[in-house]
């Protein structure tokens, strides 16, 4: 999502100056549709990578299959290849379902609150890396509202090794249990990896391509450049605030009534693994992070451009 500047053929469709201005509604509504478009595909396409990751973080825990070995998968690889084995293809798809559902959320909100902040703070004087890092966290924020409870479903799925687990079933036993807010469980430590890394991610996409990309660049070169733009963000995204994505799977996969706290979780593993348990799974994350982010990207500018343009 590019900023305005004479290196982004979007926004130089998109002239305030030569054509009328949009309603704020139909913005909304090119936004929603892009990002919730882009978003699933771009996901769907990477899940068996988000499974490999989930699994690695949860090696050496057992929190939900007994029968697991601590810590039997080598590499990633390794991992992929046992899930193959013991579950078939369509078992690297487990929570596919729940995971499209939050991407359509999680990239529709986010997206759409990132460009309606950028509309709101239009003409305040601050640098344009600035307005990106501030409609990030803001967005970031938002995005957590639907976050929470699609990652908690599609968690559980992805550690169970050996059935594919009922969605309603699941979220009833959940509210039964614990009430609504159980669906909320790992909230904060969600808040805490997604917020300044939401920052990180549109300032990192918005500063490469308005820099990068030129007005008489190829089509081509544009793709390229906010591909490598986009999974490059995505990256950025995971990475500074990785440990706390690992203790948030913990936090969620935990079925006792009282879900443990972020720093107990983060000690009570500290202690057994060491610091490289909050490290595990990094390597498919960013693998899954940019091959997702570089599709994701690409499609919604590319849908944006088609509906006309968010304009800002």
């Amino acid at each position: 999502m590019s900023e305005p500047s004479k290196t982004s053929s979007k926004k130089t469709s998109c002239s305030k100056t030569k054509e009328p201005k949009r309603s704020e509604f139909r913005m909304v509504c090119n936004d929603i549709i892009a990002s919730t478009f882009a978003g699933v595909i771009g996901v769907a396409a990477t899940h068996p990578i988000d499974t490999v990751r989930i699994r690695m973080q949860l090696q050496g825990s057992n929190l939900l299959d007994k029968s697991v070995q601590t810590n039997q998968y080598k590499t990633s690889f390794h991992c992929a290849y046992k899930a193959i084995q013991r579950e078939g293809i369509k078992g690297l798809f487990k929570g596919v379902l729940s995971n499209s559902i939050n991407t359509a959320s999680i990239f529709c909100i986010c997206f759409t609150s990132n460009a309606f902040a950028h509309r709101m703070i239009d003409g305040v004087n601050i640098s344009e890396g600035w307005k990106s890092l501030y409609c990030g966290l803001f967005a970031g924020f938002a995005g957590c509202i639907t976050t929470v409870p699609a990652e908690l479903l599609k968690c559980r799925a992805q550690a169970n090794k050996h059935k594919f687990i009922n969605y309603r079933k699941t979220i009833r036993s959940i509210v039964q249990t614990k009430g609504v807010t159980g669906l909320y469980q790992g909230f904060w430590v969600t808040v805490i990896r997604d917020v300044p890394c939401t920052g990180m991610y549109f300032w990192t996409y918005e500063t490469l391509t308005r820099y990068l990309i030129k007005e008489d660049d190829s089509r081509r070169r544009k793709y390229f450049i906010k591909a490598m733009s986009g999974g490059i963000a995505g990256i950025m995204d995971w990475v500074p605030t990785y440990p706390f994505d690992v203790v948030k799977t913990k936090i969620q996969v935990h079925e006792g009534k009282k879900a443990p706290g972020i720093l107990e979780t983060a000690k009570k593993y500290y202690k057994k693994q060491g610091a490289r348990f909050f490290f595990k799974g990094v390597l498919p994350t960013c693998t899954l992070a940019f091959c997702a982010n570089s599709i994701i990207w690409v499609l919604y500018e590319e849908i944006i451009d088609l509906l006309g343009g968010s304009e800002y």
